[in-house]
């Protein structure tokens, strides 16, 4: 008789709390709870849980994304999206399957991403940029 020997690998898990504010980009190969301010983006190899009081102004890249907070920007996962009742976001879902809880708000536009690659997260017109159209 065999045994598996197989140990179950958990991710590292990273709390940002509510009184940080930070400006810039989050990576990391770890599940997340983010309550604070951000203006920028939060990558990360999986799950991505954004806390009730959290404001975010940004792109949110993730294996799997909860949303309880303010996020104003893109939400890409591989697998599921899920706004809570308190949780609204404003702007475009690119995502394997999406749960909006009674409360939710969402506000954009929604797209298969069965094959969202993280790598290639569309590009974001930063405040710094030089606007050439006008």
């Amino acid at each position: 008789m065999k045994f598996n020997n197989k140990k179950k690998m958990y991710m590292p898990i990273s709390v940002i709390s509510s009184d940080v504010v930070i400006r810039g980009e989050i990576e990391g190969a770890c599940d997340m709870r983010f309550d604070g301010k951000l203006k920028g983006h939060i990558r990360i190899d999986g799950l991505l849980l954004i806390g009730k009081g959290a404001e975010i102004d940004g792109n949110l890249v993730a294996d799997s994304i909860a949303i309880a907070g303010r996020v104003n920007g893109n939400a890409y996962a591989t697998g599921k999206v899920e706004i809570n009742p308190t949780g609204i976001l404003t702007g475009d879902i690119k995502s394997k399957s999406l749960v909006i809880e009674e409360g939710g708000v969402y506000k954009g536009t929604v797209e298969d991403g069965a094959a969202v690659i993280k790598e290639e997260e569309p590009s974001v017109k930063s405040e710094d940029s030089i606007d050439t159209d006008a």
